[in-house]
C-alpha cells in the first residue's frame, strides 16, 4: 500500500484510476473534475447536509438514476477500479480532495497486484454499502424527495447563518424589492394560488412533461409548480404568489408556505385529471428578475389574516377543486392587494 498525504495527491491518483465504484459520504459541485462519468457503474453517497443538492443531481443526470444510491449515515470513503483503488478521509468534493479549506487528508492506494484480498475486500464492501442503499431509498420519487429536503435544510441553514449556502431562488432578487406599501398592481402579471398536497399535480406527470429538462431543473420544479385548467390565463413570466393551503383547500396552513414563484415554463395537456390540465412551473437558472414586493413577516401576516377573513372566497380551493377558477381568482387581485396593504399598515 502506498500512503497519500501531500494535497493534490489523492486527488491525482483518484483521477489516473478511474473509479468505476465510489463510496463518499458528501459530493461537491466540482465531483466531474476528479471521476470519469464515463465509467462510472455504481456511486453511493450521504445526501445529507454536507452535500450539495445540485451535484447529485448533476451526478444523476450524467449516469442515471440507477447507479446513484443514497444512504443516509454512510461515512466511509473509498475510489475502486478493477485496477486499482484508495481508501481514505477525502469526499468527492474539492474541500476533500484539494484541501481547499485547509482540510488535513490522508489515503492510502491499494495495488491488486500486490494487495489481492485488500482490492477485493474493498468491492465487496461497495456491495453491501450499495445492498443498504437500495433497501433505504427504494424508488427514485424517494431520492427525489430527498433532494428536495436537503434543499429545504439548506435554505434553513442558510437564513439561520446569514449566508448563502445554496439560494436556488437568487434570481429573483436583484436589487431591494419594493414593500407592499409602494407596489402597485399594475407593474407585473400577478396570480394568487394556493396550494396543499391532496390537490396537486401527480409529481410524475410533470416529470414526464419535463423530459428535456436538466435533472436540477427538474428537481426544484417538483417544489415549485401549480396547476390551473387549459383555458386559465397563466403565462411564462407571471408572477404567482403561492400558498400552501390546509387539506379542505379552505385557509392558509398553520406554517405553510408563502413566496413567489415566477412561471419560467408552461405545459400543456399533462395530465388525465379533469381539474388540472396545465401547469406552470419555476426552475432556478434563468436571467434574474425583481419580484414584485417583499414577503417580510409583516405582509405574510397581514396575507393569513385576509385569507382568513372570507372577504375572497374566490382564492379558496375547495376539495375537490372544482369550484374554483383562476380567472375569478384573478379578477380580484387588485382589490386583494388593495385590503392586504390596509392590514399590513395597521398590524
Amino acid at each position: 500500500m502506498e500512503l497519500l498525504t501531500e494535497d493534490g495527491d489523492i486527488a491525482k491518483r483518484i483521477h489516473a484510476l478511474k473509479p468505476t465504484h465510489i463510496a463518499t459520504a458528501y459530493i461537491g459541485l466540482d465531483w466531474h473534475r476528479y471521476v470519469d462519468a464515463a465509467v462510472l457503474e455504481s456511486v453511493v453517497l450521504s445526501p445529507t447536509v454536507g452535500s450539495n443538492p445540485k451535484a447529485i443531481c448533476q451526478l444523476i443526470k450524467a449516469i442515471g438514476f440507477d447507479r446513484v444510491h443514497f444512504l443516509d449515515h454512510l461515512h466511509a470513503k473509498f475510489y475502486w477500479s478493477p485496477e486499482a483503488a484508495v481508501l481514505g478521509s477525502s469526499n468527492l468534493s474539492n474541500n476533500g480532495l484539494q484541501g481547499s479549506r485547509g482540510l488535513v487528508e490522508a489515503a492510502v492506494a491499494i495495488n491488486p497486484a500486490h494487495e489481492a484480498q485488500a482490492h477485493a475486500d474493498l468491492k465487496l464492501m461497495h456491495e453491501r454499502i450499495e445492498a443498504k442503499a437500495r433497501k433505504r431509498y427504494k424508488t427514485e420519487d424517494a431520492k427525489w424527495a430527498q433532494v428536495k429536503d436537503l434543499e429545504k435544510q439548506l435554505e434553513r441553514l442558510n437564513r439561520a447563518n446569514g449566508k448563502a449556502l445554496l439560494r436556488p431562488t437568487e434570481k429573483h432578487i436583484t436589487g431591494t424589492p419594493l414593500s407592499v406599501f409602494t407596489y402597485a398592481p399594475q407593474q407585473q402579471h400577478i396570480h394568487i394560488i394556493g396550494w396543499c398536497e391532496e390537490l396537486a399535480q401527480d409529481s410524475q406527470k410533470v416529470k414526464q412533461g419535463m423530459l428535456d429538462q436538466s435533472s436540477e431543473r427538474i428537481a426544484y420544479a417538483l417544489e415549485h409548480y401549480v396547476g390551473v385548467r387549459n383555458h386559465d390565463p397563466l403565462n411564462v413570466d407571471d408572477w404567482v404568489l403561492f400558498w400552501e393551503t390546509t387539506a379542505d383547500g379552505l385557509e392558509p396552513k398553520p406554517r405553510g408556505a408563502i413566496e413567489w414563484m415566477r412561471i419560467d415554463y408552461v405545459l400543456h395537456d399533462t395530465s388525465k385529471s379533469k381539474i388540472w390540465r396545465k401547469i406552470g412551473y419555476e426552475v432556478y437558472a434563468r436571467e434574474p428578475h425583481q419580484m414584485p414586493f417583499a414577503l417580510d413577516g409583516a405582509a405574510k401576516k397581514a396575507f393569513r389574516k385576509l385569507l382568513r377573513s372570507g372577504m375572497f372566497d374566490e382564492m379558496y380551493l375547495a376539495t375537490d377543486a372544482k369550484g374554483w377558477s383562476l380567472e375569478r381568482a384573478d379578477a380580484k387581485v387588485e382589490q386583494f392587494l388593495d385590503v392586504l396593504k390596509s392590514i399590513a399598515a395597521s398590524t
